[in-house]
């Protein structure tokens, strides 16, 4: 496998598999990267599917793998996505060329050559497949969502935040239970935001979860604040479900789910 291409650009997709995991499975065809990593406690998992034709066609970019063999797996390697990144670092807004040679992966500019080893093993997610069409999904900004999950992680009232598809979307957290009537319905009118950019749909049935507001916030936060700021972020829910979490990153497609908090009865 030789790529080559900005710095910058392997460092937009790479950043928030590092914020989830060290390692990620990496998938090579003629055509296209998919980066895939699960979190060490499996509440979260993140897929990346890189149109490596598009890329070569608009930009400099330059890719390539090796002859086509039987074995599905010749094209498969489980990458340091930390120390990866960490080389890249100085290069930022240079060229830069990676390969594979020896069971390592090779990353060099015109200023440094740094050589890594690729891991042994690795775990290979399977992302679940749904079908959309009978869910709530709606948009917001990238920074509106940033904003709201961090207003909400500073008032460390909850550590889960609903997420509510009823028509447009809602993302509000649970009140203090020795609050008052009043006081709760205060709380709660000030920790409610709002999005209202709705996608029709025929079912008006509510859909709504609880997830972890740290793995929100550990995500979110890698995203661009002013590359990123207007991009459009699409989620979608069912009731006790993982929510997803898409957008897209120049010519990569990224997915996040993260696992619901399940109440017990």
């Amino acid at each position: 496998m030789k790529l080559k291409t900005k710095a910058d650009n392997i460092l937009n997709v790479i950043r928030p598999f590092a914020a989830i995991a060290d390692a990620a499975t990496i998938k090579l065809t003629k055509d296209s990267i998919q980066i895939k990593t699960v979190d060490a406690a499996h509440v979260c998992m993140m897929q990346a599917d890189v149109n490596m034709a598009n890329a070569v066609r608009e930009s400099s970019a330059a890719y390539e793998i090796g002859d086509g063999c039987p074995d599905k797996d010749l094209h498969t390697y489980y990458v340091d996505v930390l120390r990866l990144g960490s080389a890249l670092i100085p290069a930022k807004g240079q060229d830069v060329t990676l390969h594979i040679a020896d069971g390592c992966l090779i990353v060099e500019s015109e200023t440094f050559r740094h050589r890594m080893k690729l891991k042994d093993n690795g775990n290979d997610p399977k992302l679940p497949v749904w079908d959309e069409t009978l869910m709530g999904k709606f948009t917001v900004s990238a920074q509106t969502m940033k904003k709201a999950i961090a207003y909400m992680r500073r008032q460390k009232t909850s550590d889960h935040v609903e997420i509510r598809y009823d028509g447009c979307g809602v993302i509000s957290y649970s009140t203090e239970e020795h609050l008052s009537d009043q006081e709760k319905k205060d709380k709660a009118r000030s920790a409610r935001i709002e999005f209202f950019e709705r996608v029709p749909q025929l079912d008006t049935h509510v859909r709504a979860s609880r997830y972890p507001t740290e793995y929100l916030y550990d995500i979110l936060k890698v995203l661009n604040p002013t590359a990123e700021s207007g991009h459009a972020l699409m989620l979608v829910l069912d009731n006790d479900y993982p929510v997803g979490l898409r957008y897209a990153r120049g010519n990569a497609q990224i997915r996040y789910l993260l696992a619901p908090r399940i109440e017990n009865d």
